[in-house]
């Protein structure tokens, strides 16, 4: 199939679902569709043993829908259906992939005090916001993290809040269209909102099945504001099938302002694979636990309809995987402009680990309905 083919069958099924959700939300004024649609055009350049050199673009839509249904049940679906081109320059089909996008697709029940949802959606961990000790959520590239299938319950009983639920990982196949419920798992989340910081602990595991890689997660996290600064942090202990004496995740993080500027920084102890619902093998045979890693980012407004932010990264060396490999850095520079109903980014960023250095610069317009 040509590119040319290939984009028209794109553009024919983005209708599709436009239309379908636009006359589901007309169809009731108690329905909500947000929308998005996002157009990127670059160039990247990755350097290892040789050079490759590559203009990708991408159409991409995200939909959100939401709306009652009969007896006060709520229904929730949000999806980013995307197209890629992998290289403009590209003649074959085989450089180019759609995928649905799926990322939450649930009905929500709501009590005086609880509230109970069945279906496909996110569940968040932690505390740490530029670098994450901890996924539940599968990663979805391009695209926002996908849910996990099951049934989840929560309770709201001030200054407490309780969260259970039994959970189905979608099958990690290397697939990104491919969300059949696959591993069981559970978790448990209690939340304590004492006047002076936020409390939580947890305990999510997921069984071995269908290439996941079996794992219980036991974690605290913490936030408080001092001195007008947002300090957080989080710890956790996994223990995997695969070295089932445990590795520690822990991070600690402050944010606040100087003026105008908004600046976040984050100290963290991670390993390279944060997803509980692991396919293993991830790591090389006797990997170190984990490695330190830092990270900071500022933005700040250059006037009212344009800002800039800035983040920058670096881990150390894992001595096994990297053995006389430097230090891993890693930075992006974003210019936004900003407009009723649509924006324009300039993103540009590099990165050198594990032997590869990669720089991108992209053109991103997004528009709003």
């Amino acid at each position: 199939m040509t590119p040319w083919l290939t984009a028209l069958r794109f553009c024919a099924a983005a209708a599709l679902i436009l239309a379908t959700s636009w006359g589901v939300a007309q169809g009731s004024d108690a329905w909500t569709l947000l929308g998005e649609v996002n157009v990127t055009v670059g160039v990247a350049r990755v350097e290892t043993s040789t050079v490759q050199e590559t203009a990708p673009a991408s159409l991409q839509a995200r939909l959100a829908l939401e709306g009652p249904l009969a007896g006060g049940v709520e229904a929730h679906v949000v999806a980013r259906p995307t197209w890629t081109l992998a290289d403009l320059s590209a003649r074959d089909a085989s450089s180019d992939a759609w995928q649905h996008g799926l990322a939450e697709a649930y009905l929500l029940g709501r009590g005086s005090s609880w509230d109970v949802t069945v279906g496909l959606r996110r569940w968040p961990l932690g505390e740490m916001r530029l670098t994450p000790l901890l996924l539940r959520d599968e990663s979805v590239t391009p695209g926002e993290p996908r849910g996990v299938w099951g049934v989840r319950a929560t309770g709201f009983l001030h200054p407490w809040r309780v969260e259970v639920g039994v959970t189905r990982e979608a099958v990690r196949t290397g697939a990104p269209n491919d969300v059949t419920p696959g591993a069981w798992g559970a978790a448990t989340s209690l939340r304590f909102d004492a006047p002076f910081a936020t409390l939580s602990a947890h305990v999510h595991g997921v069984t071995g099945r269908d290439e996941v890689e079996g794992a219980l997660a036991m974690g605290a996290s913490v936030s408080a504001t001092v001195a007008d600064l947002a300090t957080y942090g989080e710890t956790w202990w996994v223990i995997r099938e695969e070295n089932r004496t445990g590795r520690l995740h822990a991070g600690v993080g402050v944010s606040g302002y100087l003026q105008d500027v908004l600046w976040t920084v984050e100290g963290a102890w991670r390993p390279r694979d944060v997803a509980l619902a692991s396919t293993g093998g991830v790591e090389l045979s006797g990997a170190q636990d984990g490695r330190p890693m830092v990270r900071a980012s500022a933005s700040v407004p250059v006037s009212t309809r344009q800002s800039v932010e800035v983040t920058l990264g670096g881990a150390w060396p894992d001595d096994v995987i990297e053995a006389g490999r430097s230090f891993a850095h890693e930075g992006t520079a974003q210019w936004s402009w900003m407009q009723e109903d649509y924006d324009v980014r300039v993103l540009g960023g590099w990165s050198h680990d594990a032997g590869a250095t990669g720089m991108t610069l992209n053109v991103v317009w997004t528009g709003f309905f």
